[in-house]
C-alpha cells in the first residue's frame, strides 16, 4: 500500500478489556538502509491525501496492559562512509532574501532556506512519499502514559560529526537544540509549539545516553512530528560551540552537521559553503555553493541569461522571455498557497484590538465586517490572476490557510472558490455602512515574486469597486515579522505565500493559527478551540473531521482572502541538473549536467 504523509501516523487498537491505545507510524521500511535517499527523482504534484483505512500496526515485541504505547519507528542504520566522490565546481544560487540574515534556528523560519544545505533536522522527509526516513536519528518511540503525558524516545545515529571539529552529535546536543526554542524572545514561529513539547521545562528531557534521550511531554499533539521531527524547526546543533562562543557569534557563523559548512557571509550581498569530502549521508558534486542576494527578478533573469547564475526562482510574469532566452525550467507542482489576510483580526481582550477597522468590528462575526471581508473577497477576480499573473500556473482556490489543497482529507469539496462579483460587492460595502468606500493599507511584500504580483493585481480590483487602498512596497522581514509578533497589523491587508504540503494541524494551527503562536496572521476563538481539539486527537479521521468543520467557518465568514495555488517553477543553468523537493530544497543532491 502506497503510504503518504497524509496517512495516519497513529492507529487505534482495543487490547482485551482494558482501553489500550497501540499507535504506530506505519512507514517503517523492512530492512535497514545505510543511509537514505534523499534525492528528487521527478518534477511531480504533491501525493494525493486521500486517506485510506488507518494502518495495521507492525507486530509489537511486547504490549504492556499498561500504560499505553505509541510507536513511531524509522529504519534503524549505522553510519558507514559514503563512497569517495571529490567535489568539483561552484553553483550560484538567486534568491529574492535572505530575511534577517542571522542564522539562529530558533530566530528563523525562510532563512532555513539560505542554511538548508549546512543543517538536518532528526528526520528527513523522502520527497517522493513524504514518509518519515532515518537522519541524524535511526528511530523515535512515543508511548502514552496514564494521565494523557507521553514519553518520547528519540535513538540516534552514532558517527554523526559536526562541521569544522566540533565532535560527534550525542544526546546532550539534541536536547540543548530543543532547549534553544524555549529561550525568551525565540522568534521561530514554531517556537512555542517546540517549547509545549517539553513542557517549557528542560528537566522533561532525560538523557539515557549518548545516543538516546527521552521527552517526557505533559500531553497528546499530533503536531510534533511535523514542528519538531521529520523536517522540523528543530536543526541540531554542537552544544559544546554554542556555549564557548555564544549566540551573537553562532548567528553569524553557524556550525551544524549537514553536507556543506559554513565558509563566508557578507550582509545584503551573498552567502558562502563549501561541501565535505566525508559525511554520512551523502557528499555533494559540487564543491562551493553561493547564495547571492537578487531582490529584483529582472536581475535574476539578466544573470540566469549572461550564465552567472544557475538557479533562481521565475516570476511568472518573466516567463515567456525565459522560454525566449531557452532556459531550462523545472517546477514543483501546486507547492504554494497565495494566501491574503486582514490585519488586526486577534482575539477581543488583545490590547491591539481595534474595533474601528471596517473588518474587524466590536466582533469580527458580526454582520458588519463580514459583509464588509465578503466584498473584499468578491472583487478579487482570481481567474484573472490564475491567467494573467500566474499565467495558467496554478488554479484558484476557496480556502487559503495553507493546507486546504484540492483532493487532501481535510478539505471540503463542496466548497468552490468565490466567484468574482463586483456588483455584489459594491452593494455588500453600502449595506455594512460605507457606499463611498473607506481607506485602508497594502503591504505589498517585494521578497515574494509572485505574491507582489498578486497583491497588485487585487488593490486594483479594490479600487474599481470605490475602495482607496494605500500602497506600500515594503519587505516582509524584519517590518512586517515583527508586526505580526506584536499584533500590529490592524488596518493592513497583505499576500503572504505558503507551503500546501503540510497538515492543518501542524503548520496552519501554528502560523494560521492560535492564539498562543509565537506569530501568527490572525487568531480567533473557534480556532483555538478547533486547533487543540485536532492537535490531541489520536484519530486521524476525527482530526480530518474536525479540520473540515474549521474549513467551513473561514469559508463562511471570509476570515482570509485566499487567492490561488500556484506551482513554483526554477530557472536552471546549463551546468546543472537539479529536482527541488517541498521540504527542503536539497542542493546537496544537484548534479554536474552531462
Amino acid at each position: 500500500m502506497k503510504k503518504d504523509r497524509s496517512m495516519p501516523r497513529l492507529c487505534i487498537l482495543a487490547l482485551f478489556s482494558l482501553i489500550v491505545l497501540l499507535l504506530a507510524c506505519a512507514r517503517a521500511a523492512p530492512t535497514a538502509t545505510p543511509a537514505p535517499t534523499l534525492a528528487p527523482t521527478a518534477t511531480q504534484a504533491p501525493p494525493a491525501r486521500t486517506p485510506t483505512a488507518a494502518p495495521v500496526a507492525a507486530t509489537p515485541t511486547s504490549v504492556a496492559a499498561t500504560p499505553t504505547r505509541v510507536v513511531a519507528v524509522a529504519p534503524t542504520a549505522t553510519a558507514i562512509a559514503v563512497a569517495k566522490r571529490k567535489p568539483t565546481g561552484t553553483i550560484n544560487i538567486l534568491l529574492p532574501t535572505f530575511e534577517s540574515e542571522r542564522w539562529l534556528p530558533r530566530d528563523s523560519r525562510a532563512e532555513s532556506y539560505v542554511m538548508a544545505p549546512m543543517y538536518e533536522s532528526l528526520f528527513f522527509e523522502d520527497p517522493g512519499t513524504r514518509s518519515p526516513v532515518p537522519g541524524p536519528a535511526t528511530e523515535w518511540k512515543a508511548e502514552l502514559k496514564p494521565g494523557g503525558k507521553v514519553d518520547w524516545t528519540i535513538k540516534l545515529r552514532k558517527g554523526v560529526q559536526f562541521h569544522k571539529g566540533w565532535g560527534e552529535m550525542k544526546a546532550d546536543d539534541v536536547k540543548f537544540s530543543i532547549t534553544e526554542f524555549g529561550r525568551p524572545g525565540s522568534r521561530n514561529s514554531r517556537a512555542a509549539d517546540v517549547a509545549n513539547w517539553y513542557g517549557k521545562d528542560p528537566k522533561n528531557i532525560e538523557i539515557i545516553n549518548d545516543y538516546e534521550l527521552v521527552v517526557h511531554s505533559p500531553g497528546i499533539d499530533v503536531s510534533v512530528e511535523e514542528s519538531a521531527l521529520v523536517e522540523g524547526v528543530v536543526k541540531i546543533l554542537p552544544k559544546s560551540y554554542m556555549e564557548k562562543m555564544g549566540e551573537e557569534e553562532f548567528a553569524k557563523n553557524p556550525v551544524f552537521s549537514g553536507p556543506y559548512e559554513f565558509i563566508e557571509h557578507k550582509r545584503a550581498q551573498y552567502v558562502k559553503m563549501k561541501a565535505l569530502e566525508e559525511h554520512w549521508r551523502v557528499v555533494p558534486e559540487f564543491l562551493e555553493i553561493n547564495m547571492l542576494l537578487v531582490p529584483e527578478s529582472t536581475t535574476q533573469m539578466a544573470l540566469m541569461r549572461t550564465g552567472k547564475g544557475d538557479v533562481a526562482e521565475l516570476d511568472l510574469a518573466l516567463k515567456k522571455e525565459a522560454d525566449a532566452a531557452g532556459l531550462r525550467l523545472t517546477s514543483l507542482k501546486m507547492q504554494t498557497g497565495a494566501d491574503g489576510f486582514f490585519g488586526g483580526i486577534w482575539l477581543k481582550s488583545h490590547p491591539k484590538y481595534d474595533p474601528t477597522i471596517p473588518w474587524v468590528g466590536q466582533d469580527p462575526l458580526d454582520p458588519g465586517p463580514t459583509m464588509v471581508r465578503q466584498a473584499m473577497n468578491l472583487a478579487v477576480d482570481r481567474q484573472a490572476i490564475v491567467s494573467s499573473i500566474l499565467l495558467g500556473e496554478g488554479a484558484d482556490t476557496n480556502t487559503g490557510w495553507y493546507s486546504f489543497t484540492p483532493g487532501a482529507a481535510w478539505t471540503n469539496p463542496e466548497l468552490k472558490p468565490l466567484p468574482y462579483d463586483p456588483k455584489k460587492a459594491k452593494e455588500l460595502l453600502a449595506q455594512a455602512g460605507y457606499p463611498n468606500g473607506f481607506t485602508f493599507g497594502v503591504w505589498i511584500l517585494t521578497n515574494f515574486i509572485q505574491e507582489a504580483n498578486i497583491t497588485e493585481a487585487a488593490t486594483s480590483n479594490w479600487e474599481a469597486i470605490g475602495l482607496k487602498p494605500q500602497r506600500r512596497r515594503i519587505e516582509y522581514r524584519p517590518t512586517v515579522r515583527e508586526k505580526l509578533i506584536a499584533r500590529e497589523t490592524g488596518g493592513w491587508v497583505y499576500v503572504f505565500p505558503n507551503t500546501t504540503n503540510q497538515t492543518p494541524w501542524s503548520h496552519s494551527c501554528t502560523v494560521g493559527g492560535m492564539s498562543t503562536s509565537t506569530i501568527h496572521h490572525f487568531e480567533h476563538p473557534v480556532m483555538d478551540e478547533l486547533c487543540s481539539k485536532m492537535r490531541g486527537e489520536l484519530d486521524f479521521g476525527k482530526r480530518a473531521a474536525t479540520a473540515r468543520q474549521l474549513h467551513e467557518f473561514l469559508y463562511k465568514n471570509y476570515l482570509m482572502w485566499p487567492v490561488a495555488f500556484y506551482n513554483q517553477i526554477f530557472m536552471l543553468s546549463s551546468k546543472i541538473d537539479w529536482v527541488p523537493a517541498a521540504a527542503n530544497r536539497r542542493w546537496e543532491y544537484a548534479k554536474h549536467r552531462q
